[in-house]
């Protein structure tokens, strides 16, 4: 308690006891300065803990802030990478789980350790201008049981799961395109042949 409010607060506390005879007026003196000066005291370091709490969450939402730019920047220069032109095959698949094995892979060959279902959609969206959802990625990848690998991992001040292709994931997309290939293409020779037939008749 600083002087000036000692004083002031001693003077209060004399003229509440000055009707009172000693020694009951001194021990009523010294009892209410004690509870005073513990009252001052509870109040201060109420004070000093509050700062102390208002600057511990300044200090956690600043590093929130700054991993959220950080992600941002890197998640930009991701989707800059990819040039869509030299995978029109994607094109071809049509579930969630066949388009997130694909795009897991592209980027596995860049050196892209796993993405998260919000990196995933971002590409499909962004780059590869298919509709996609976060939350259908999200659930296709986590009912997956053969094809990726799961980690959990901090993602712009939050938490998410990381997803790897695995071997079996190559192998399954890999045979995927082939098989749609071929369908394609077999298509393609069945239109021919009745273009041809057609012209024969005529």
């Amino acid at each position: 308690m600083e002087n000036t409010e000692y004083k002031e607060k001693l003077e209060e506390i004399q003229k509440a006891v000055a009707g009172l005879d000693e020694p009951l007026k001194s021990k009523a003196i010294d009892k209410l300065l004690e509870t005073a000066f513990n009252s001052w005291n509870s109040h201060k370091l109420q004070k000093g803990e509050k700062k102390e709490r208002t600057h511990t969450t300044k200090k956690i939402q600043a590093n929130r802030s700054e991993k959220i730019k950080e992600h941002t920047i890197a998640d930009k220069k991701m989707l800059e990478s990819i040039n869509r032109t030299e995978h029109p095959e994607i094109h071809k698949l049509q579930n969630n789980l066949d388009r997130a094995l694909f795009v897991l892979e592209i980027m596995q060959k860049k050196n892209y350790d796993g993405l998260n279902p919000s990196q995933i959609r971002a590409i499909l969206t962004d780059v590869f201008k298919i509709k996609s959802n976060t939350a259908a990625i999200s659930m296709a990848l986590i009912n997956d049981k053969y094809y990726t690998e799961k980690e959990a991992v901090a993602y712009r001040g939050s938490h998410a799961n990381k997803y790897r292709i695995m071997q079996a994931g190559e192998d399954y997309i890999k045979n995927k395109l082939s098989e749609l290939n071929n369908h394609s293409g077999l298509k393609a020779e069945t239109s021919n042949a009745k273009h041809d037939s057609s012209n024969v008749s005529r």
